[in-house]
């Protein structure tokens, strides 16, 4: 939620889906989405008035699509990282989306950690990291 929006986002799949190698599905298009709901705080709560979704104008490299992914608002700026995508292969990037410049961007994270264990998910591939503490 930011400034009186609860904004949500998604991919939706275009055309059928077809299969490149045995259970592996690929769709032949995704695309990116993100919509706000616009929310009053009349004191008691928020509400929704009227209850209307608005598609969010966007520029930039939006994030490819995935699930299970981390997300975070700090600021004026929404962090996505990691997750799935459509083969179920881990990702380990970040996008953010500035709020007000509605643009999203690829985030380079230099990371300094111990090597990676074997059978492990890549270090922060579902969770988030601000300071010294740690959700996922």
């Amino acid at each position: 939620m930011w400034r009186g929006g609860l904004y949500a986002m998604g991919w939706r799949q275009e055309g059928g889906v077809v299969t490149d190698m045995p259970g592996r599905p690929k769709a032949t298009t995704y695309t990116f989405e993100m919509w706000r709901l616009a929310l009053t705080n009349t004191g008691a709560g928020w509400e929704t008035a009227p209850l209307a979704w608005e598609k969010v104008l966007m520029t930039g490299t939006a994030p490819t699509p995935r699930d299970n992914f981390s997300q975070c608002l700090i600021g004026d700026r929404w962090l996505v990282h990691g997750g799935n995508d459509v083969f179920r292969e881990l990702k380990n990037d970040t996008y953010q989306f500035d709020f007000h410049t509605a643009a999203w961007a690829v985030v380079r994270i230099v990371v300094f950690s111990e090597p990676r264990r074997p059978g492990l998910p890549p270090l922060g591939a579902r969770g988030v990291a601000l300071g010294w503490r740690s959700w996922g």
